[in-house]
């Protein structure tokens, strides 16, 4: 049988080599982890700014305080895979090409070990967008599609409501002529520091969002000896915000199409989400059926890429039928979610 190159488990570490994992704002928040059983502790609930240490007279018994509200919840982790076949009709479809557009053919168009490991890819991400950008602002990740329903809420009200900040009227960032993105900036950040400890260091929005706060008055104010009928550059906004906040921005654009064939931005227009250096949390992976069955069987090859998806090779002899399948176990925790902000700009 022709190679397939990608397509076959056994080289999916060639894969790796040629298509390494890039350091996307999703990684780099919440970086991939292993674990074995299917049980994913998570805490929930609201900490606050840790209080003092109380001071004691000699001889007195300690002063007790409350550890505040924190609930440790198990759950299952959820499950997806999705395969792609290699047919004889395919065989002989590629048997058509020369020896020298072959290869060419067979690593642009049946690619499948690739193409499956990406879409693997993508649901991580839509997991830790879902965590930073929740569009009623309670942090939960959900997913309804090919008739599998998984929902999984980390926050709760009280989180809500001291970590979103919808404004309003005149605030909106699309009042251009009233709005003042600086001072909400400013505010949130303010709060999450004292109320939680955190110290934001960097802006996550979109381009729509950026456009929104470059087009306010507010933000050409800053610019002395300029008029108001000017736009600011990409550079002007960041420095402003740099100089005024000490906060990087970072653009999300990104867009990803759902299992009905459906495009939606992993980034919303009109959010932003506040979030300090470091990791927040991680994305687990645990052990698949197929990492645990399959592994030893003499129609299967399995192979688990460095994050933990596993790639499955199974090979039927009549007809000839060779599958690509690829299935993870996977979901984020959110350790540091006292410490991120979202806010929303527009009605």
């Amino acid at each position: 049988m022709i190679n397939t190159n990608v397509s076959t488990a056994a080289t999916v570490a060639y894969f790796g080599e040629v298509y390494p994992e890039q350091p996307t704002v999703a990684r780099v928040l919440f970086p991939a982890r292993r674990k074995t059983s299917l049980e994913l502790s998570m805490i929930k609930g609201t900490r606050g700014v840790i209080p003092s240490l109380a001071p004691s007279a000699f001889d007195v018994k300690s002063t007790l305080r409350s550890r505040g509200q924190i609930e440790l919840t198990k759950t299952q982790m959820p499950y997806f895979k999705e395969g792609i076949p290699f047919t004889e009709e395919d065989q002989m479809q590629v048997n058509l090409y020369g020896e020298n557009m072959r290869e060419e053919v067979l690593a642009r168009f049946y690619d499948d070990a690739a193409t499956l490991i990406k879409a693997a890819e993508i649901v991580s991400e839509r997991m830790a967008f879902q965590l930073l950008f929740p569009a009623d602002g309670l942090p939960k990740i959900s997913f309804a599609e090919n008739g599998a329903t998984y929902a999984y809420t980390y926050g709760n009200a009280a989180w809500t409501a001291g970590h979103f900040t919808q404004l309003t009227g005149n605030d909106f960032w699309t009042a251009t002529t009233t709005a003042d993105p600086m001072k909400n900036i400013n505010t949130v950040c303010q709060n999450l520091r004292a109320n939680y400890g955190s110290t934001i260091r960097y802006l996550i929005m979109n381009s729509v969002t950026f456009g929104l706060m470059a087009s306010t008055d507010a933000m050409k104010a800053r610019f002395i000896g300029r008029s108001l009928n000017f736009a600011l550059s990409d550079n002007d906004v960041r420095e402003v915000v740099r100089r005024e906040a000490g906060l990087e921005i970072v653009l999300v654009d990104e867009t990803y199409v759902d299992t009905d064939g459906t495009s939606h931005k992993y980034v919303p227009d009109g959010y932003v989400s506040f979030v300090p250096g470091g990791a927040l949390g991680a994305t687990y992976r645990a052990v698949t059926p197929a990492e645990a069955r399959l592994r030893g069987n003499s129609n299967a090859e399995v192979t688990v890429t460095e994050s933990g998806i596993a790639v499955s090779r199974e090979v039927l002899g009549d007809p000839v039928l060779e599958t690509i399948i690829v299935s993870q176990i996977v979901l984020p925790t959110f350790e540091r979610m006292d410490e991120v902000g979202l806010m929303k700009v527009i009605a």
